[in-house]
């Protein structure tokens, strides 16, 4: 369903949920970041199967009674009856195995034979327990439902109106671009004075050799003498 405050909604039906039905439980709630505040929210519950009618209409007209939208329903159930026969019967099968087992066990005499039963026996248990736990599994499915809700922020919410012009905050951003801008020049001048311990010297020595191979180069090149003088004749 679509909401304009989905955590406002996530707990009001989480507390409805646990006035209505007191043993239903939250399997999972789990929160994504849509925007400034703004998250879209979907819950797992289990609800008590006499329950879920109720449960079902509830949250079916709960978007338009709190000014939401309701963006689609989904229903799944599952026919487990089938299942739940075929358990019971592969059950009272492995115990009347496990008796007999036992029986024979009590009367073995030989090694071989003990141990041979009573490696059948260990394996004829662990598959009544593995029933068990199935049976157990099936007895909460036909005693329970499972409803996931999902909430979204309405499209109102999730884009932000226009913002006016407004020369205050122009000149605050303005300034702070300054400010900024300060920062940097002067951390840029930090850095250079603490690295003039190298550029300093090191200029220096360019300097020096630039002015030793212009000396050099002046003594090598012989100067050029000027031209005769002219005779004019008189």
């Amino acid at each position: 369903m679509e909401v304009k405050d989905t955590q406002r909604v996530a707990t009001d039906l989480q507390a409805w949920l646990s006035t209505t039905d007191p043993l239903s439980t939250a399997d999972s709630i789990n929160y994504q970041q849509a925007g400034d505040n703004l998250y879209n929210i979907a819950m797992v519950f289990s609800v008590q199967a006499t329950l879920y009618p109720r449960i079902e209409s509830y949250l079916n007209n709960y978007p338009q009674l709190h000014n939401g939208r309701l963006i689609s329903t989904n229903k799944t159930t599952q026919d487990v009856s089938s299942d739940y026969i075929d358990t019971q019967s592969r059950l009272k099968n492995l115990r009347g195995e496990q008796d007999r087992l036992l029986t024979l066990l009590s009367h073995a005499q030989v090694l071989g034979d003990i141990l041979a039963i009573d490696s059948r026996l260990t394996d004829v248990e662990g598959q009544i327990e593995q029933i068990e736990a199935h049976l157990h599994q099936l007895d909460s499915q036909t005693s329970f439902y499972t409803i996931t809700v999902n909430l979204q922020p309405s499209q109102a919410a999730v884009t932000p109106p226009p913002t006016a012009w407004n020369a205050g905050q122009i000149w605050q951003s303005a300034v702070a671009a300054v400010v900024a801008f300060a920062e940097v020049l002067a951390t840029l001048l930090i850095w250079l004075a603490v690295f003039c311990v190298y550029i300093i010297p090191l200029a220096l020595i360019v300097w020096l050799v630039q002015r030793w191979r212009r000396l050099r180069m002046q003594r090598l090149v012989p100067p050029i003498a000027p031209p005769p003088p002219s005779h004019i004749a008189s």
